[in-house]
């Protein structure tokens, strides 16, 4: 989870996957689906080898590992939020039994720390109204930027 928390928008673009793929821009021809999270993915295993970060684990547990943080950052496009977050109400109305069972499904961890890390992602409206506001600019920025762009 913390892997993928700090890489899930490594060497973002501040342009949305829908304007990638309009474009036909060089990751999205790579990644005709996600492109961006997919971009993200790549550019995360890349470091993990160069940085030797999983070096010392045992190859089972590193392909684990990085199939989890793949697993996580491609739950971060928002074109699947709505398939994502519906996984997970589906989850939490089967009852409390099968809530319980996400602490040793793998499946349904995974789930959960999807949706986790969704929540922390999108989560700039929650914090200190200076805080957001700032975030607020930032997003508006890079729509108005990617506008502009598409306008070109």
């Amino acid at each position: 989870m913390f892997l993928a928390t700090t890489c899930h928008d490594l060497d973002h673009p501040g342009n949305s996957n829908n304007f990638e793929i309009h474009e036909q821009t060089p990751v999205a021809q790579k990644f005709p689906d996600s492109p961006l999270e997919n971009h993200h993915v790549e550019l995360a295993c890349r470091l993990f080898d160069e940085l030797g970060l999983l070096a010392d684990i045992d190859e089972t547990s590193r392909i684990s590992i990085r199939h989890g943080v793949a697993q996580l950052i491609l739950a971060t496009d928002m074109a699947k939020h709505g398939a994502v977050t519906g996984r997970l109400q589906d989850l939490n109305s089967s009852g409390k039994a099968a809530v319980a069972e996400a602490k040793t499904d793998h499946n349904k961890k995974i789930l959960v720390l999807q949706n986790v890390l969704k929540c922390a992602d999108i989560s700039n409206q929650c914090r200190v109204l200076a805080c957001a506001k700032f975030w607020n600019e930032c997003v508006y920025s890079e729509f108005y930027a990617e506008g502009d762009n598409d306008k070109k």
